[in-house]
C-alpha cells in the first residue's frame, strides 16, 4: 500500500512546484519580489559602465523594499536594508560591479526574509495556501535540496509545522552556499565573497529563530572578515562553525524541537548591513 502511495505524494509534490509560477503571477508579494531581484540584477549588469541605469534599478528595489516590508517581524530588518542600500549607491558610484554584487546578494536574503515574514502573516489568519506557496517560491530560489522542498510540501497542517520545514530547508541551503564559498576561495576570492554575501543574507531568514545559536551570524561576519584579510585559514575555520551551526538547526528543525526563545533585544537582526556585514566588508 505504501509503495502504490508514494508516487502520488510525489506527483502532488510536483504539481504544487510546477504551479508556482503560476501563484507567483497572481500573487503581489511574489510579484514585488521576483521584480526587486530583477531590479538587483539589472543594476549588477550595469556596473560599470551604466551609472545611472544602476541607480535607477537600486531606486526600483528600494521602492519594493517599503511595500513588501509591512508583515515584518524584524524591528530592525527594515533600517539595515536601508543601511545596505546605501552601500550599493556607494559601490556604483565606485563602479566596483565585485561590491555592488556582495550587497545585492545580502539585499536579496533581506528580501527573502520579508516574503516569509509575509507568507507566516498570511498563515496566521488561516492562508495556508497563500503561505505554502510564498515559502516555496523563496525555497526554489534559494536552492532548496528536493528531500526539503518534499518535506515543505508533506509539512503538517499547523503554521509552526511550515516553519520548522522551511527551516530545515533554509539551514541545508544555506550550508551548501558556505561550501561554495570554500571550494571557490582559491580561484576566484570575488565570487568566493559573493557566495560568502548570499549565505549571510539568506541567514536572515533563520537568524532569529528559537533554534539558531547564538554565535551564527558572528561566525558568518568572522568569515567576512578573514576573507577581507585574506586569511584563508581563519575563513575556513569560521564557515566550519557557521556550518556546524546550520546542521544543528537543521536537526532541531526536523525533530520539531522547541529550541530557547531570545528576546528581541538579543537577536542580531540589526547586523545586517551594519558595518562588520560582509556587505559592508567588500
Amino acid at each position: 500500500m505504501i509503495a502504490r502511495l508514494r508516487p502520488i505524494a510525489v506527483v502532488a509534490a510536483l504539481s504544487v512546484l510546477c504551479g508556482a509560477p503560476a501563484l507567483a503571477q497572481e500573487d503581489s508579494v511574489l510579484q514585488r519580489y521576483d521584480l526587486a531581484v530583477e531590479n538587483l540584477e539589472f543594476a549588477i549588469a550595469s556596473v560599470p559602465g551604466d551609472a545611472v541605469q544602476a541607480r535607477d534599478e537600486l531606486e526600483r528595489a528600494v521602492n519594493a523594499l517599503l511595500t513588501l516590508s509591512r508583515d515584518t517581524t524584524s524591528a530592525t530588518l527594515l533600517t539595515a536594508m536601508q543601511r545596505t542600500f546605501e552601500r550599493a549607491r556607494t559601490a556604483v558610484d565606485n563602479q566596483s560591479r565585485a561590491d555592488l554584487a556582495v550587497q545585492a546578494a545580502v539585499l536579496r536574503g533581506g528580501f527573502r526574509r520579508l516574503v516569509a515574514d509575509s507568507a507566516f502573516t498570511a498563515g496566521a489568519a488561516s492562508d495556508r495556501d497563500t503561505a505554502l506557496a510564498r515559502l516555496t517560491h523563496i525555497a526554489q530560489d534559494m536552492g532548496f535540496a528536493a528531500a526539503d522542498l518534499e518535506a515543505l510540501q508533506a509539512a503538517g497542517p499547523s503554521l509552526g509545522d511550515l516553519r520548522l520545514a522551511f527551516e530545515a530547508g533554509a539551514a541545508q541551503a544555506i550550508a551548501a552556499e558556505l561550501t561554495v564559498a570554500e571550494r571557490l576561495l582559491p580561484s576566484d576570492r570575488e565570487a568566493a565573497y559573493e557566495s560568502l554575501g548570499t549565505a549571510y543574507g539568506d541567514s536572515l531568514l533563520i537568524q532569529d529563530s528559537p533554534r539558531a545559536d547564538p554565535d551564527l551570524n558572528a561566525a558568518l561576519l568572522r568569515a567576512a572578515q578573514a576573507l577581507v584579510q585574506n586569511d584563508d585559514e581563519a575563513f575556513e575555520t569560521a564557515t566550519g562553525d557557521a556550518a556546524v551551526h546550520l546542521s544543528r538547526l537543521a536537526s532541531a528543525a526536523r525533530a520539531g524541537e522547541p529550541g530557547v526563545p531570545r528576546p528581541a533585544a538579543e537577536t542580531p537582526a540589526a547586523a545586517a548591513g551594519g558595518a562588520d556585514a560582509p556587505a559592508a566588508a567588500a
